[in-house]
């Protein structure tokens, strides 16, 4: 049973399509929303600032994320709730993972969270440093290993944008005032990355 959705005003109504009775104490589960071949990106997103590198190698988190739009199969209104990933597999239906959603409006970037993923790792170090004149400036050294058959995208966090300027090594974008470096990592294959940061002071 899916819930109808009407508007009135800037509310969203959802309608139940027959008449239902719920006991006390009891439950109804009724579906707002039934969308198929969704278009969206599986991410995996680390950190890798001077204050984060331990050396040690570190677990990805994997992340799905789309556009709510129309041509990406959704494009309407979508209430707060949870959500539950599952992958066909040749063995049965594997459960990938839970998390919950805000309230998402037409238009707006959908993401959450899988959890993290022992098939991506990555270890984060600074392999030279020096302060000057200018400020503090580290020298990074990342490498990212992929267990998977296919190639994965990664997503590195390099700091907020008012605590370091990347002067070298990564081309950067700035989301959500975070400077953002993307790059894919080959199925069963290791990727080394390199780039220079300045503190800001």
């Amino acid at each position: 049973m899916v819930a109808q959705q009407e508007e009135l005003g800037d509310l969203k109504l959802y309608r139940v399509p027959e008449p239902v009775t719920v006991s006390a104490k009891g439950m109804k589960q009724i579906a707002f929303l039934q969308r198929d071949s969704v278009k969206a990106d599986v991410i995996y997103h680390g950190d890798c600032t001077p204050d984060d590198t331990t050396g040690d190698s570190v677990q990805l988190e994997m992340r799905v994320e789309a556009d709510n739009e129309e041509k990406n199969g959704l494009g309407v209104p979508m209430p707060m709730g949870g959500i539950t990933v599952f992958e066909p597999t040749g063995e049965g239906t594997l459960l990938l993972g839970e998390d919950s959603l805000r309230d998402y409006a037409k238009g707006e970037e959908v993401a959450f969270s899988l959890g993290e993923s022992g098939q991506i790792r990555m270890q984060c170090a600074v392999s030279k440093s020096k302060a000057d004149n200018k400020g503090e400036t580290s020298q990074m050294l990342a490498v990212f290993t992929n267990a998977n058959r296919d190639a994965v995208k990664v997503r590195l966090d390099l700091g907020g944008a008012g605590e370091w300027t990347v002067v070298r090594g990564a081309k950067v974008r700035v989301k959500d005032g975070r400077q953002i470096y993307e790059f894919a990592v080959p199925g069963g294959g290791q990727v080394e990355r390199k780039w220079t940061v300045r503190a800001r002071n």
